[in-house]
């Protein structure tokens, strides 16, 4: 999603560049960079979840790229089943969780 951001009587707003529509409202300049922060860091929070979830996938192995299905479909419903959240708390909890769950199943096998 690609974003744009005006100013309007002092506010700060986000908008979706392909709906145009308002994703929020920030009343500083310093909120809407820790937004803008913390979706940065929640991305590389879901490309580590989508490693996890369908690894080797896309990885050169043995000099041989390995192209598999393996996880992927489960990422993408994952990633589907986020989508419904009314607040990025929720949102940004739900991917915290699943990394948490990812990685600590790793740590016991």
């Amino acid at each position: 999603m690609a974003y744009q951001i005006e100013t309007k009587n002092g506010e700060w707003q986000i908008l979706n560049t392909v709906t145009d529509e308002i994703i929020a409202e920030f009343d500083s300049e310093q909120d809407i960079k820790q937004f803008l922060a913390y979706e940065k860091i929640y991305e590389g929070k879901k490309k580590a979840i989508e490693i996890l979830m369908s690894f080797p996938n896309q990885w050169i192995i043995n000099d041989k790229f390995q192209r598999t299905k393996s996880g992927i479909e489960d990422y993408t419903k994952w990633i589907l089943s986020i989508n419904h959240y009314d607040t990025y708390t929720d949102y940004y909890k739900a991917i915290d969780n699943k990394l948490d769950e990812l990685l600590n199943k790793e740590v016991e096998e």
